[in-house]
């Protein structure tokens, strides 16, 4: 299975509508996220976003930061037994579900307050037609439910919701993003510029779930 065009017309992700709001910069912050909750410095990977995605990134990373140190008082009680988030989708998966060939992919990861954070970024070999992205995102793996309900799907009034996936799965156009257990997993596939079809994102998304215990 590959990607399709989802009946949605061929678009950048960086101009998709604003009201998707945070669902949008799951996919472009997440290193953004990272530095937030590390309150850290340091240089953001070369996207495709622009300033004020990063900055929104960096709010929904304060929010669940924020809001997950009010409902927990204490930080992650265990540490991640991997933090190669990578582990989670190979790149022969991630070229066989966009369709295109990719470079390998970069993992970056933080230990946070609500665990683990980071992404693995698969980026197309030829960008001559428009950028091709397979973006595995890690938003946390001791998030508290309530957290997600208020942070991600408070800002997804537009999604649909996925049956199957994990406790409770939402996508929007070329994103799903599920929660499970504490943990949050994004999926953003993009070739030359088209959202991946949703039923595209959910199975790689699956896959990933399915290995996720290390990263818990």
């Amino acid at each position: 299975m590959s990607v399709t065009d989802n009946n949605s017309p061929a678009m950048p992700a960086e101009t998709l509508p604003n009201r998707r709001g945070r669902s949008r910069v799951l996919v472009y912050g997440a290193l953004a996220l990272a530095l937030t909750l590390t309150a850290c410095g340091g240089s953001s990977p070369d996207t495709t976003a622009d300033q004020d995605d990063t900055a929104a990134a960096s709010s929904a990373a304060s929010d669940v930061t924020q809001e997950s140190d009010n409902s927990t008082g204490s930080a992650a009680s265990g540490a991640p037994t991997d933090t190669d988030i990578c582990a989670l989708v190979s790149k022969d998966e991630a070229e066989e579900a966009v369709g295109a060939s990719l470079e390998d992919g970069e993992s970056k990861g933080e230990i946070q307050l609500v665990g683990l954070v980071g992404s693995c970024v698969f980026r197309g070999t030829d960008a001559s037609q428009g950028p091709t992205v397979v973006n595995m995102i890690v938003l946390g793996t001791t998030v508290p439910r309530s957290v997600f309900d208020n942070e991600i799907l408070g800002d997804m009034a537009d999604g649909q919701e996925v049956a199957g996936l994990g406790e409770i799965a939402y996508s929007v156009p070329g994103i799903v993003v599920l929660f499970d257990q504490g943990l949050i997993l994004s999926l953003q596939i993009v070739k030359e510029q088209v959202p991946a079809d949703t039923a595209v994102l959910a199975d790689l998304l699956g896959t990933a779930l399915d290995r996720a215990d290390a990263l818990r």
